[in-house]
């Protein structure tokens, strides 16, 4: 069966009215060809067409399958419109503030230095890595309470842990502001990799 030509479509583009298309130098039916080569050509010509994406937008918006449109082939149209689709559907994930830092290091409220938080957040990073948090447990003596703490800031708010270690931030506050990003990805059916779109709170 041949390849059907000059698809009818529901309205007529307003593009197509003007006199300076480079298309209406050449047979229609080679913007239908199924030849490589012909399509190659036809996608060049389009190119210094000054309605190019006018005629691009118009193939998308009527969801047109057949021919060279815009200079695009049916399958590049196709993922135009998946990455257009993907875009749309991708989740928004209203993240909470950071914490605010102190004015200065170890200077906030009831702060103590009694954990050596740096080796609390080496300890977090093992776990991580992939060792079980028992057995991190038992080499390093911190309390799972502690260790989780560590976990947490490194898991999900990597940011801050400059200012953890330097003391800017206490780790508890950090921990539950890495919690709070947690559940807001996992309300949102999404993951900090890349797959939603954040948006400030």
């Amino acid at each position: 069966m041949p390849t059907p030509k000059r698809i009818t479509v529901a309205g007529n583009p307003e593009f197509k009215t003007r006199r300076d298309l480079p298309c209406r130098n050449y047979d229609p039916d080679l913007w239908y060809s199924d030849a490589p080569t012909e399509q190659q050509k036809a996608a060049r010509i389009c190119q210094r067409c000054p309605a190019q994406r006018d005629c691009l937008l118009f193939a998308l918006d009527h969801d047109l399958c057949f021919g060279i449109w815009g200079g695009h082939t049916p399958a590049e149209r196709k993922a135009i419109v998946e990455e257009r689709n993907r875009r749309t559907l991708r989740p928004h994930v209203v993240l909470p503030d950071p914490p605010a830092r102190a004015a200065q290091p170890w200077k906030w409220p009831g702060a103590r230095r009694a954990v050596d938080v740096g080796r609390v957040l080496d300890a977090a990073r093992r776990v991580l890595d992939g060792e079980l948090m028992r057995t991190v447990e038992a080499a390093t003596g911190l309390h799972n309470a502690v260790l989780g703490e560590g976990v947490a800031v490194l898991r999900w708010a990597p940011d801050l842990e400059d200012d953890v270690r330097d003391g800017w931030i206490p780790m508890k506050t950090a921990a539950r502001h890495g919690r709070q990003v947690r559940d807001a990805y996992t309300a949102a059916g999404a993951h900090p990799n890349g797959d939603a779109a954040k948006v400030a709170a």
